[in-house]
């Protein structure tokens, strides 16, 4: 096997193994977390490796074998899919090693379980990134789905199996009813629907047909939570903190996000900017969504739900910007989505830790609670700034070239949305960490002895690591992406 293709398989089969672990270990606790950590911690390391050795291997492909006419599963080495799956692999050590921590704190029963489906829903997602074509796609797209419904489901009752019900059912229904015959099209009248420089769409395609096959794809990859798609948000939003740091900030929220960038670059090209209307109903829908969302987060008091409304609003900015068919727009989807995926998990975290050591889970609860907890509520507000966009932190490059693409694309009503959607989401999340600190401690706050052990605070400290670290990258991961500036007109 070449280089290419071994660090390839090390990170997409790490967390297959994980999920092994988790499943013959059943009843070998301390040996089985031990072990899932280990690897997650090493399909990590296999992810940053392949981040780093991804512009030398540009290009290299997996094939893995075909299912049906045309229909190869085949994996690809590009900027864009090699610097998502080390985003992902690094953030979902991160919640793997978080996750052991919070179910021994809770006494979580189901452990093995809910590790096993983490775990393959951080294959599936690895797969959607590194997907070489659309069929490639599809098939770790469904596969997500199904995973992340199962840990959803894990010990849910009542309210919260009719949730991930729904969860499953309206995901299932986009891939199927939308993003299949869209991707059935292009496969048609597209050369296969391989992730091509340029895209496979022909630059003559009738502008009808570009506008339909776009909102097919988006709206189909319901992950991406743009409304009326973004069911699934509520009705997964109870799900425990390690569940919506795994959902919001690793495999699904995120990724879907990044597939349509994805989608956007390698497949319609320079079409979208060519034939503008189908761009422009997204854009729509887009503006929609991150307000509509970010108003409905406010009315929230269980902190995970209002945590997931704002992931899923400011996802919504991510995927406006791979509308605008730039540079600059490619650099906003994917700074934002830097900036959302480690924001998420690292809030998730935290109102985990909080759940896990003080038993509160309300927005009020949470007054107080940074003079008793500063690490955890430290990085909460670190995850605030970064995930609405306040400078220096890491979503505001995102925002900065969101309004650079708008108005290079004579579209800046929507860097004006963008910031209200902003102002919205801050105003949602910034009263809890402010609280955290101005308040008084509460008295006698914890549940637990200990407060939260090394195993909920360490993940904490390092995703907060990471994502201040992009305040120096910005240049590096600039020029990481320069080989697809000729894919985008």
């Amino acid at each position: 096997m070449t280089p290419a293709a071994i660090l390839l398989v090390a990170t997409l089969c790490a967390p297959l193994l994980q999920a092994l672990l988790a499943a013959a270990l059943d009843r070998f606790a301390l040996a089985r977390d031990g072990l899932v950590c280990l690897v997650a911690l090493l399909g990590a390391g296999a992810g940053v490796a392949l981040t780093l050795h991804g512009a030398s291997m540009n290009g290299s492909t997996l094939n893995m074998g075909t299912y049906g006419p045309g229909l190869s599963i085949v994996f690809l080495i590009e900027p864009l899919g090699s610097f998502m799956a080390g985003l992902i692999a690094s953030l979902g050590a991160a919640v793997t090693v978080f996750s052991v921590g919070f179910a021994r704190a809770t006494g979580q029963r189901d452990a093995a379980r809910r590790q096993a489906a983490a775990a393959l829903s951080i294959a599936a997602a690895l797969a959607a990134a590194l997907s070489g074509n659309l069929a490639t796609m599809f098939v770790a797209i469904v596969a997500l789905t199904v995973s992340s419904s199962a840990l959803v489901a894990v010990g849910a009752e009542g309210e919260a199996r009719r949730g991930a019900l729904t969860y499953l059912g309206v995901m299932l229904a986009a891939a199927a009813g939308l993003l299949l015959p869209a991707i059935v099209t292009l496969h048609a009248v597209g050369d296969g629907a391989t992730f091509t420089p340029g895209g496979v769409l022909n630059v003559n395609a009738p502008p009808l047909t570009v506008s339909v096959l776009l909102g097919l794809l988006v709206f189909g990859v319901a992950a991406a939570a743009l409304a009326p798609m973004s069911a699934w948000v509520g009705a997964s939003a109870r799900a425990p903190a390690p569940v919506g740091a795994l959902l919001h900030g690793v495999a699904v929220t995120p990724v879907g996000a990044f597939m349509v960038l994805k989608a956007t670059v390698y497949v319609f090209g320079g079409t979208l900017e060519r034939e503008p209307i189908g761009a422009d109903v997204v854009l729509v829908a887009c503006a929609c969504s991150m307000l509509g969302l970010g108003l409905l987060a406010l009315s929230k008091r269980d902190l995970r739900e209002r945590l997931a409304y704002v992931c899923a609003a400011q996802a919504a900015g991510a995927v406006a910007a791979a509308m605008f068919a730039s540079p600059a727009g490619v650099l906003a989807a994917m700074f934002q989505i830097y900036a959302l995926a480690g924001a998420a998990a690292l809030a998730f975290m935290a109102a985990g830790v909080v759940r896990a050591a003080t038993g509160r889970a309300s927005v009020e609860e949470a007054a107080g609670l940074g003079r008793v907890m500063p690490w955890t509520m430290a990085g909460f507000a670190i995850a605030v700034v970064s995930l609405v966009g306040l400078a220096p932190f890491a979503g505001a490059w995102g925002k900065f070239w969101l309004i650079v693409a708008s108005v290079d694309a004579e579209r800046a009503w929507y860097g004006v949305t963008a910031a209200v959607g902003a102002v919205v989401s801050f105003a949602a999340l910034a009263v809890i960490a402010a609280r955290a600190f101005s308040e008084p401690a509460p008295v006698d706050p914890f549940t637990r002895p200990d407060g939260g052990s090394a195993l909920m605070v360490v993940p904490i400290v390092v995703t907060a690591a990471l994502l201040c670290a992009l305040v120096v990258m910005v240049d590096p991961i600039n020029a990481y992406f320069a080989p697809i500036w000729e894919v985008v007109p």
